[in-house]
């Protein structure tokens, strides 16, 4: 698991992948990321992550942040593979959601 923060700027793309050392494969997991301004708060975005072996890439399209972030500032976020059994946190950390004048 890492801690790990980032900027965000509304409407850049923007990726994030973990790579599990001695880890996978993850066949019929799901990978997910949720964005939230506090941890008991209702998701500000939510990322499914593409899983390949043991690399799960997160991908957040600029169309997505500018459609569907309606917040700024500091956020925290997780991300997690699981399936019905199993679940691993693969990483957390602050997002500083940043709101651009030119909103492209």
């Amino acid at each position: 698991m890492k801690e790990y923060d980032f900027d965000l700027h509304i409407g850049q793309d923007y990726g994030l992948t973990y790579e599990i050392e001695n880890g996978g494969p993850y066949d019929g997991y799901t990978a997910v990321m949720k964005i939230r301004r506090k941890p008991d708060s209702a998701e500000v975005l939510a990322v499914n992550g593409v899983i390949e072996g043991n690399r799960i890439t997160f991908r957040m399209n600029g169309n997505d942040t500018v459609n569907n972030v309606d917040a700024k500032g500091i956020h925290q976020y997780d991300a997690f593979v699981y399936n019905d059994e199993h679940s691993l946190k693969l990483g957390f950390g602050e997002v500083n959601i940043i709101q651009d004048i030119a909103r492209h």
